[in-house]
């Protein structure tokens, strides 16, 4: 029993001594483990066609979720609104590429013959489960991989503490590990482009780079249509800071094969070039964007306020007089700030029943990315990194929170509606962090 004892514990040392020389990896197995710590699924109606595509795939060969309908709308009480008739059949409202990408991960369920007999019941309550483990594995890839491209812009030491602050400080970890939304592999997407770009600009590296950069940025559209903003402006950067021909044919040819893609779905399945998404941009500017930024309810800075000292971060930059050393750091500023435009248009800028500021999650990596220009600003003053240190602490605190107590208190099912109840947003002493841990 002795020797068993001595042998399993030269394997744990053996192991954590693999991945400790191996920081991503590490990355990857730690944020793993955390995002299932709270061992339940956050799961919304957005994302019920997300968990149920891979079933539809494998057991039934279709994209179609025609077999689960006539339940799923007996259990949202009449209104399935995640799914849209066409031709007669029901298809996902939202972008299907995610979920097709990750059903391999779900062929160990073809061992399984039974499986195709269950009931809609039995087979979405499965499907749920399974959800939150794809959608895990999604955010620790992301996470993995944004600790190799902090590491190629600053020491060890502070990629790891922006690694820290990506995967637990902002809503991947309360948003895109717990559920298929479709923020977690538009992360990754964004992570992987920036990745390549930085390679290729700054390495010189070969073709395969120079490919990847315009694939993930093009991919990145694919997960969430918003990103066109993340390949326009990172087309545009490259464009304007270099002429390498490989890299401006790679963007111009994977965004345009993506987008004949999404145009020939869209036109075929929805009859419009926007698919799901009909809704207009009229919403109140003025309210979206404060909101967005700043409301006790799901702003970005109240649930994330480690993400204030960006503000900072920029300054210095700004002042470095090395403003384009860095072709990302553009990339990393322009595209938050137009997707904060857009976004302050959007009529449902709250983004529904979620928590905290869902609609900026996409964003997360580049805003991460924008802290490092101020660590020279914090190695200089004790007082800001203690400033900092709070900061961080308390935004892992919310997420936390997010990831082990939301839903509790009901919040998101009181009148939520902006033109008509506009105060829920702004109600400090009542939000969703307040109310998730109080109950």
């Amino acid at each position: 029993m002795l020797g068993d004892l001595n042998t399993r514990a030269d394997f744990s040392r053996s192991f954590w001594k693999r991945l400790t020389a191996r920081p991503a990896l590490a990355f990857f197995f730690i944020a793993l483990l955390v995002y299932n710590l709270n061992l339940r699924p956050i799961s919304s109606g957005d994302t019920a066609p997300a968990a149920l595509l891979p079933f539809t795939v494998l057991l039934d060969h279709t994209i179609t979720f025609d077999s689960y309908v006539p339940w799923l709308q007996q259990r949202y009480g009449g209104a399935a609104y995640f799914f849209y008739e066409s031709g007669g059949h029901f298809y996902s409202k939202y972008p299907i590429l995610q979920p097709v990408l990750l059903t391999p991960l779900y062929t160990p369920l073809l061992l399984f013959p039974n499986i195709r007999h269950w009931s809609p019941e039995k087979t979405v309550l499965l499907a749920r489960g399974l959800e939150k483990i794809a959608a895990s594995l999604v955010a620790a890839c992301s996470v993995a991989f944004f600790f190799v491209l902090a590491s190629r812009l600053v020491n060890r030491r502070s990629a790891a503490l922006l690694t820290v602050i990506y995967a637990f400080a902002t809503s991947t970890w309360s948003t895109s590990s717990q559920a298929l939304w479709q923020h977690g592999m538009s992360e990754l997407m964004i992570i992987l482009s920036l990745l390549c770009l930085d390679r290729f600009l700054d390495d010189g590296a070969g073709l395969a780079a120079c490919a990847g950069a315009g694939l993930f940025a093009a991919l990145s559209v694919a997960m969430r249509p918003t990103n066109i903003l993340f390949l326009t402006v990172s087309f545009a950067v490259v464009l304007f800071v270099t002429h390498h021909r490989r890299l401006l044919a790679s963007y111009a040819f994977f965004g345009c094969l993506t987008g004949s893609a999404i145009v020939a779905y869209n036109l075929r399945v929805f009859g419009n070039l926007r698919g799901g998404y009909s809704q207009p941009l009229d919403g109140d500017f003025w309210s979206g964007f404060l909101g967005l930024l700043f409301s006790p309810a799901c702003g970005l800075f109240f649930f994330s306020p480690v993400l204030l000292f960006v503000s900072v971060a920029l300054f210095a930059w700004l002042h470095s007089g090395a403003v384009w050393k860095r072709s990302l750091y553009a990339v990393c500023l322009l595209f938050p700030a137009a997707h904060v435009l857009l976004y302050s248009k959007w009529p449902v800028w709250w983004a529904g029943d979620s928590y905290g500021t869902r609609f900026m999650t996409d964003v997360a990596p580049c805003l991460t990315i924008l802290l490092i220009p101020g660590f020279a600003l914090l190695r200089r003053s004790k007082p800001m990194q203690t400033a900092f240190a709070t900061l961080v602490a308390y935004s892992i605190f919310v997420q936390f929170v997010g990831a082990f107590s939301y839903p509790r208190g009901d919040w998101n099912n009181t009148p939520v509606h902006a033109s008509e109840h506009p105060d829920r947003f702004w109600a400090w002493a009542d939000n969703p962090i307040r109310r998730s841990i109080g109950n």
